[in-house]
């Protein structure tokens, strides 16, 4: 493995910290915008480029001596393509990118849906169960309890296993790029980080928004005041009558939002947020959009058609159980060019719907 390693070389290690520093950097540097997806602490405050020129010569520098070259050769394109078609030196190289992903991976959690999912570690090969109890009392009776015996429900215990599956992101890039002064590897790597972070986030939000895929028994179809309101006492009562808060997309408030009177504050509020933060007593959160861009559109992939009403119960309705391991595959760079090396990152997770804590979709 790369990391037993890496780890019994201070060297080494030295260069995966300033690479996961790098990483989180570009992070905050290039994708701020999509809210809390990612932690606020990957805000760093360094210099970025020049910790991106510093720690990009720092690794090819080191790989080439691994290989038995001279660091100075991977100065230039052409002895960028000597060192990346040695072995070694390639090994080096993505042994050090991929333990600072997993750095970046062990240090951060999908923040904005933390309140809706819980998010279990485990070990390579493992799988996780959870144990879901009735939320039906007994059924007290006063008289003639002999003659009701059907009546009684029996109070059985479920389970949901859960066993990570891969995810695959496939890499494709001319290594003569990184001999170019204008080179950002930070970008790089925080674009591999961020592309396994959203496909996590998407699949949350996705196995949340799902009514047809688990069983809760709280789904309004239609939105209106009363039944809204209603759905909010049995969430909160089924639960042992805690608060209750509503998610959804700022597109979703928008549409329960045109339902209400307009008065002056109200009208104020609209224009400010494009929503009521608070309405019919209960607290709207947004949810980040997040959009496909691998579609020529930018679908959007957080419904904007429903929202979620979840208690403050401790229990949070989705399990998420992942390796919490980034795995690199190097492909066979015969059908490519000389230049170019396509390689794939692999981690590996499932998400599904295990709760003690009885939620609500409201379709609007």
């Amino acid at each position: 493995m790369f990391f037993s390693v890496i780890e019994q070389n201070k060297d080494a290690e030295l260069l995966v910290q300033g690479l996961t520093t790098l990483t989180k950097m570009g992070i905050n540097k290039y994708h701020y915008d999509r809210g809390e997806i990612l932690a606020s602490q990957f805000s760093c405050g360094e210099d970025y480029n020049e910790l991106n020129q510093s720690t990009k010569q720092s690794i090819l520098a080191y790989c080439a001596e691994k290989a038995g070259f001279n660091p100075d050769m991977v100065k230039t394109k052409k002895g960028l393509l000597k060192a990346f078609s040695n072995p070694t030196f390639e090994w080096e190289y993505f042994a050090i990118q991929t333990e600072a992903l997993n750095n970046v991976n062990a240090d951060n959690e999908v923040e904005d849906v933390m309140i809706a999912a819980q998010i279990s570690t485990i070990g390579l090969g493992d799988s996780k169960t959870f144990e879901i109890d009735s939320k039906s009392l007994y059924d007290v009776q006063e008289n003639s309890y002999g003659n009701n015996v059907s009546r009684f429900q029996q109070q059985f215990k479920s389970s949901i296993t859960l066993t990570p599956t891969p995810k695959i992101a496939r890499i494709d890039f001319d290594v003569t790029q990184m001999a170019t002064i204008g080179y950002d590897f930070g970008k790089e790597m925080a674009k591999i980080a961020m592309s396994f972070r959203t496909k996590m986030y998407v699949d949350i939000v996705t196995a949340l928004y799902d009514a047809t895929s688990h069983p809760t028994p709280f789904v309004e179809a239609t939105f209106a005041k009363t039944p809204y309101m209603e759905l909010a006492d049995r969430v909160s009562a089924t639960n042992g009558s805690v608060g209750v808060t509503a998610f959804g997309t700022r597109v979703a408030f928008g549409k329960m939002s045109d339902t209400v009177d307009s008065g002056f504050n109200t009208l104020d509020e609209l224009n400010r947020n494009g929503f009521i933060g608070n309405l019919y007593n209960v607290r709207s959160v947004l949810f980040d959009q997040s959009v496909n861009s691998n579609t020529a559109d930018y679908e959007f992939r957080v419904p904007n058609d429903k929202v979620i009403l979840l208690s403050s119960a401790s229990d949070r309705p989705i399990k998420m159980v992942r390796e919490g391991n980034i795995e690199v595959d190097l492909k066979d760079g015969r059908n490519s060019s000389l230049s170019r090396r396509v390689y794939t990152y692999k981690d590996s997770w499932t998400v599904g719907v295990a709760t003690q804590a009885i939620f609500g979709i409201q379709s609007v």
